[in-house]
């Protein structure tokens, strides 16, 4: 068992993913693994909104060019407005496209140091006399409150990446 940077002992010490095993409250919440990081919603919402888009582009369309629609003034009108606003939301949809590109790359950079993490929240180490939760061999360690910006603080450093940070980090 590594020893602690701080008391330098190796009596208080336990592996965090075994405190995790046992249940051990409340410290088992604090030094549980982290979720992994979500999807962005711009790149769900550009989905729908070119669905949506050319659906109500091609209903308008489609309303206009019945013989029996174009002898009445308001199923024009109304065929026009639907193409209008399909356009529109089309539009919407491709511009959300075009911007989800540099979200993806961030969200795909966040998910290679979310399996970082997970390659090394087992090397994780706790003392229950300093309360200090540190790297197995490290030289330093954080309040076990500060676990996850500490497990993904090290994953960032390791890949050199400077991936964005999960929500509520």
């Amino acid at each position: 068992m590594d020893t602690c940077p701080r008391c330098r002992s190796a009596d208080p010490v336990e592996r965090a993913h075994a405190i995790v095993g046992r249940g051990t409250r409340p410290l088992s919440g604090l030094l549980c693994l982290p979720a992994p990081p979500p999807m962005p919603g711009r790149i769900k919402a550009y989905r729908a909104c070119i669905t949506v888009g050319l659906l109500l582009f091609l209903a308008g369309l489609g309303s206009t060019s019945d013989s029996e629609n174009q002898r009445d003034a308001v199923a024009v009108q109304v065929g026009a407005a639907m193409s209008t606003i399909g356009l529109l939301v089309l539009i919407v949809g491709l511009i959300l496209l075009a911007s989800s590109g540099e979200v993806r790359r961030q969200w795909r950079t966040a998910g290679w140091v979310y399996q970082t993490v997970r390659r090394l929240w087992p090397l994780l180490d706790y003392c229950h006399y300093c309360n200090l939760v540190f790297m197995a061999g490290g030289t330093f360690g954080v309040d076990p409150v500060h676990t996850v910006r500490f497990l993904w603080d090290a994953a960032d450093h390791t890949l050199k990446v400077g991936a964005p940070r999960p929500p509520g980090m």
